[in-house]
């Protein structure tokens, strides 16, 4: 557990809280404040990083961050989540929680339009030098398809730093060094006009209460509005070229190839980008705003219609539902009335399945466990089924055996990857990620105790490890061994034990002779 952690400040994303910590830690490298956020190495991932449950559980215990805030609050993910559909939001959340690379493993398809630099606004950041005597870097200036600062107005500045770069565990902040001067993205009045009203979208949609909206609501919406503007036939088919049409007219060409969005890829079925966003979902959340404020006018407007169809659609439930009972009227409170009808329908879910969990039955009906969960939480969990628990037994023999096996691996590769730190019980525990086995059950594993004793090492084993390794790397380097070279190489005290310091004398004897006979 670390002993402090930066507070986070408005809008900041959770990589430059990362390069924070980097800074006031003074450790004299990134991979070493990895080791002490993540307890592992951990790639620097600007969009969705992973790990973020090693975090919270390495953070000081006043820390009141957790980590769905830190996912919903100082990451990309929120401009994600709205198009993918649960299952695939929640795996996402979970991979990013876990030690998975999501951009690389979980296919989320972010579209060709990506960031390959950091990015910030000169006048956010003179604003936070002003207020919190630091800068740092903006998470909305992070999205692809963000080119003006939402809250200045002004086109974002390109930093020096690679994204490709600080993904191989650099932690790095908003300095002098690494920023550039010019804008890199010069822009017509009225592009600059069109790329500002997505900013704000983008804004807007980052700030969205988690689960607010779905993508079923999106799609169904979709479907309403180009109804409504008459871009679907009698027949139910959406007439496309129109559609690619409109987008032209509403959009400068300009600012469409800022985006990389070329319209007429959208030619076919099969081929286009549009079809797949009120089918599938498919897409980058840019077509997404793009697609909203055409039918919209803004994607405020957009998320307005929804809130006004399931309304819609919860009175002419409630109708129905009435008319079964013989009820003449429907109450006029909607609001309050609304309670009722989705306890009624949770409770004739489960009179319909009886033998049903509790995800079995949110299968079935996600829309009324969704609304009860998120407004009704505590009658939903008393009027569940129970969750049941699995008991499982674990065959520690084979768990021991098993370890032996991932320990050999860890010594194996410890000279290459960790030589400056100790092989002591405690740092290879840690490496194993296995903690809580060796704390809680370490008689049941008595063949890897014996095994981990027997092959860490003593503080001279340490250090004469680290004298080998300076003296391979001084002879490539400098091609000459001092005493004082190799004990300043490896980091070692002058006071060493004899058995090192002869070794490592002997070894700078045998290399004066090698070189006085060459």
């Amino acid at each position: 557990m670390i002993n402090f952690f930066p507070t986070p400040y408005p809008d900041e994303i959770l990589y430059s809280i990362l390069a924070r910590y980097h800074i006031r830690s003074c450790n004299p490298g990134f991979k070493h404040s990895s080791l002490d956020l993540f307890g592992v190495l951990t790639n620097s991932s600007i969009i969705l990083p992973s790990n973020i449950t090693k975090l919270t559980a390495n953070l000081p215990s006043n820390c009141l961050l957790t980590e769905e805030k830190i996912i919903n609050d100082f990451t990309l993910f929120p401009i994600y989540a709205p198009f993918l559909d649960c299952r695939k939001a929640m795996l996402v959340n979970k991979n990013m929680k876990n030690g998975v690379n999501v951009q690389r493993k979980m296919g989320i398809k972010y579209g060709a339009l990506k960031k390959n630099y950091l990015f910030y606004c000169s006048e956010c950041l003179q604003q936070d030098l002003t207020h919190y005597g630091e800068g740092y870097w903006h998470r909305i200036h992070q999205v692809p398809g963000v080119f003006i600062c939402p809250f200045h107005e002004v086109a974002l500045k390109r930093s020096k730093l690679s994204v490709q770069d600080i993904n191989d565990y650099q932690y790095l902040n908003v300095e002098s060094e690494h920023l550039d001067i010019e804008e890199v993205y010069p822009m017509s009045v009225l592009v600059k006009k069109q790329l500002l009203n997505l900013s704000k979208n983008f804004y807007y949609l980052l700030n969205i209460k988690k689960g607010q909206f779905s993508l079923e609501q999106i799609q169904k919406c979709y479907l309403e509005q180009l109804k409504k503007v008459g871009l679907i036939t009698p027949n139910g088919r959406i007439q496309q070229k129109k559609i690619q049409s409109l987008l032209l007219r509403h959009f400068e060409e300009e600012t469409l190839q800022y985006l990389q969005l070329n319209i007429e890829d959208g030619v076919g079925y099969n081929a286009s980008w549009m079809v797949r966003l009120w089918s599938d979902g498919a897409g980058s959340p840019v077509r997404h705003l793009l697609m909203m404020e055409l039918l919209c006018g803004s994607v405020i407007e957009f998320f307005n219609q929804i809130k006004k169809i399931e309304d819609r659609q919860y009175v002419e439930n409630k109708v129905i539902l009435t008319n079964k009972k013989n009820v003449k009227t429907v109450s006029q409170n909607v609001n309050n009335d609304r309670r009722r009808f989705y306890r009624e329908q949770w409770l004739d879910l489960q009179s319909k399945y009886p033998c049903y969990l509790r995800y079995q039955l949110r299968e079935k009906s996600s829309n009324v466990y969704t609304w009860l969960y998120k407004n009704d939480k505590i009658w939903l969990n008393e009027n569940s089924p129970e969750r049941k628990l699995l008991r499982r037994t674990v065959n520690w023999e084979n768990r021991d055996e098993g370890l032996i096996e991932e320990m050999k691996q860890v010594f194996n590769e410890w000279d290459e990857k960790t030589y400056q730190s100790r092989r002591s019980v405690k740092s290879v525990i840690k490496q194993l990620n296995k903690v809580s086995w060796f704390e809680k059950n370490a008689e049941k594993l008595p063949k890897s105790m014996a095994f981990l004793q027997a092959h860490v090492e003593s503080v001279e084993d340490f250090q004469l490890r680290r004298a080998k390794q300076a003296i391979k790397i001084l002879t490539t380097e400098k091609g000459m061994l001092k005493e004082w070279m190799v004990l300043r190489k490896a980091n070692l005290p002058s006071n060493v034990s004899q058995r090192v310091r002869d070794f490592i004398s002997v070894s700078c004897q045998a290399q004066s002779i090698a070189e006085y006979g060459n």
